[in-house]
């Protein structure tokens, strides 16, 4: 028995990474195979069509008393169907050309908000839908804390975003609202997936939400990848919950990004679908299928059928650096699935010649670094916090330093 009731436990049927004598060479040669499979199966596939992506700072100046600098930009993405804009905000630190790496987050909207159910669906409802979806809850469910608001240009001492103390470490930070690129739900009538034709009548492997926000990420990167202070091939991406699923499959289908922290991203993230306590499948092609392809309706209650799990999807980040963040009471996401399928995707990282990842679950505040592949699990509920930015960039530093001698 773990923090918070959490018991370790054991997952089975899970698909295999290699085959028998299958080695580097082999896993190389099938990774973009790999990625077109689950882009079908899971996350969708966007529409084949031509596009640009523009940008235009419209403010820049000095912030944090001097030790920053804030840039704000649009960024604009145009299609022969017409454009989207959506604000970008970046803060520099003084005096430091080429920081060690940049901190990109993908931020769900402008209210820090506790998980919530969608339209339709009651929260005194929650005991019977969990039993119909066959939820295993190994304790209550803590949505995160309440409401507050976060302005990205303005707040920047928030634990969600927490500004001053990258910048105190000499990292540059950007980050964009999810939701100004497109809305989180499942109409297609705005934002970025209506300039690519995508309608509420989607083809069964046309992408959805989560593919479409990392797609905008890969955007902002086009952008942050020309500013001369930065350095291109040191930028990366975190996100947290829905938008840390959005950010580990940005990660995988845009190379650029040199790391990857999906944060408490549970079901469809870091957390294996095979064996999965809290929210399953079942769930969340209930309540919110319009995240994926239509296609992975057709797993509704049949993970076990998959043809991969999410230890794949975190293992196509390698040789890249990887960090998975858990919340040790953030029973819906499952932090046991989360760690177990971080140790598993190291398969694919020692290919690298990654160390072993230690296959103990941690206790709560120890983080467990192994080379390019980290996790931690962090004390308390459904949140990103300080910690976990410091543990993320504790991790970055680290590696950086010593990467040559692993």
């Amino acid at each position: 028995m773990m923090d918070g009731g959490i018991t370790v436990r054991t997952f089975d049927n899970i698909p295999p990474l290699l085959q028998f004598s299958e080695g580097r060479q082999e896993w190389e040669a099938k990774r973009n195979e790999i990625i077109d499979t689950v882009s079908k199966t899971e996350y969708g596939v966007r529409p084949d069509m031509d596009y640009s992506v523009t940008w235009q700072v419209t403010s820049r100046e000095a912030a944090l008393f001097g030790k920053a600098e804030r840039i704000i930009t649009d960024i604009t993405v145009t299609t022969s169907l017409g454009s989207h804009t959506f604000p970008l905000y970046t803060f520099l630190p003084t005096g430091i050309k080429n920081p060690p790496t940049t901190l990109l987050i993908c931020s769900q909207s402008r209210v820090l908000a506790p998980q919530k159910l969608p339209d339709g669906f009651r929260l005194e409802d929650l005991p019977q839908l969990l039993e119909k979806m066959n939820i295993v809850m190994d304790g209550p469910m803590d949505l995160g804390g309440s409401s507050r608001a976060l302005d990205m240009a303005s707040d920047m001492d928030n634990g969600h975003w927490p500004v001053p103390m990258m910048i105190q470490r000499g990292h540059a930070v950007s980050g964009f609202y999810a939701t100004d690129a497109h809305p989180d739900n499942g109409d297609f009538t705005e934002g970025l997936a209506k300039i690519f034709g995508t309608t509420k009548d989607r083809e069964e492997t046309e992408w959805g939400v989560l593919a479409v926000w990392a797609f905008a990420a890969s955007c902002t990167l086009d952008y942050l990848t020309t500013l001369s202070e930065l350095d291109p091939d040191k930028i990366g991406i975190t996100g947290h919950s829905r938008c840390g699923k959005a950010a580990l499959w940005a990660g995988v289908t845009d190379e650029r990004f040199a790391w990857v922290m999906p944060n408490n991203s549970g079901c469809c993230g870091a957390a294996l679908s095979r064996g999965k306590h809290g929210e399953n499948i079942s769930s969340i092609n209930t309540m919110m299928p319009y995240w994926f392809a239509p296609a992975f309706g057709s797993y509704t209650g049949k993970e076990f059928t998959l043809p991969f799990d999410q230890h794949t999807v975190l293992a196509l980040v390698a040789p890249r650096l990887l960090h998975v963040a858990s919340g040790s009471t953030d029973f819906w996401a499952d932090p046991i699935g989360e760690h177990r399928s971080t140790v598993l995707a190291n398969e694919i990282y020692r290919l690298y010649g990654n160390p072993e990842i230690e296959d103990v679950f941690p206790d709560v505040n120890s983080p467990v670094n192994a080379g390019a592949i980290g996790y931690h699990l962090r004390k308390g509920p459904h949140l990103l916090t300080e910690y976990d930015w410091s543990c993320l960039a504790d991790h970055i530093d680290h590696f950086l330093k010593h990467r040559d001698s692993l």
